[in-house]
């Protein structure tokens, strides 16, 4: 290390920092918070909606129709229901961050409410014609 005579300090160079070995890692962290695990729980959301409805719901259709179509029209109700619930916690969300990356499989926190909106709906439909 050479000291500089006239500043009596070190150049820039001599304490520049060390090349970034992995550059990309910023990057990947700010990727693994986008699509981390605040997007999957719109997947448990609609899954647990259909699960509450499959045992508080289908037992009382069971009583006017077979199992099949039950089964069906309660999961599509159950669909709705976490659809509605996960707008929820997307609002709770929205008010934690504003920054709202929370998507899995590329599909955010209100298109996986839609979907589940649409496909219940489909899926009470399809049971009640059966």
């Amino acid at each position: 290390m050479r000291i500089l005579r006239s500043e009596g300090c070190r150049s820039n160079e001599q304490w520049a920092l060390p090349p970034d070995l992995f550059p990309m890692t910023k990057v990947i962290e700010q990727m693994l918070v986008r699509w981390s695990g605040f997007g999957m729980v719109s997947v448990f959301v609609l899954i647990g909606g259909m699960l509450g409805a499959t045992f508080l719901l289908r037992p009382y259709f069971m009583q006017s129709m077979a199992l099949h179509p039950a089964a069906y029209v309660a999961n599509g109700i159950g669909l709705i229901v976490g659809a509605a619930a996960n707008l929820l916690v997307f609002a709770v969300f929205k008010k934690i961050s504003a920054e709202t990356y929370h998507s899995f499989m590329g599909i955010s926190m209100i298109g996986w409410s839609v979907i589940g909106a649409v496909g219940g709906a489909a899926l009470a439909v399809y049971g009640w014609t059966l």
